[in-house]
């Protein structure tokens, strides 16, 4: 099993609003369970493209600190011999973000041999 804490910082300079955090299970995982703390989450269909939704009404940017919302994710790995899992994650708002750069994550794990 692979388990990912998908944290959602804002950073501001706006209170961010009618967020959607979009997580395309990878290939080669089965989803197995979410955690959505404060976040609405919805279980992804099976088949390829298959994808963990999941929506916040606000997060506030509060300076100097920054403010974060956290969901868990657990996924089966069902590969066999040497395969390297790619995971990404992107969030979007309703709210103008200054800074878009920051708003998806790639996590790559390799299974098999070799690992």
């Amino acid at each position: 099993q692979i388990e990912y804490t998908l944290t959602v910082v804002n950073n501001g300079p706006y209170n961010a609003r009618d967020l959607v955090l979009t997580d395309v299970i990878p290939q080669g995982t089965t989803f197995v369970s979410v955690v959505p703390g404060a976040w609405s989450c919805t279980s992804p269909g099976s088949g390829q493209g298959a994808a963990l939704k999941c929506t916040l009404a606000d997060l506030p940017s509060t300076p100097p600190g920054s403010v974060s919302s956290t969901v868990g994710l657990t996924l089966r790995v069902n590969v066999s011999g040497s395969q390297t899992i790619t995971n990404v994650a992107t969030v979007t708002a309703l709210t103008f973000d200054p800074d878009t750069s920051n708003n998806s994550i790639m996590f790559q794990h390799r299974f098999g041999n070799g690992k």
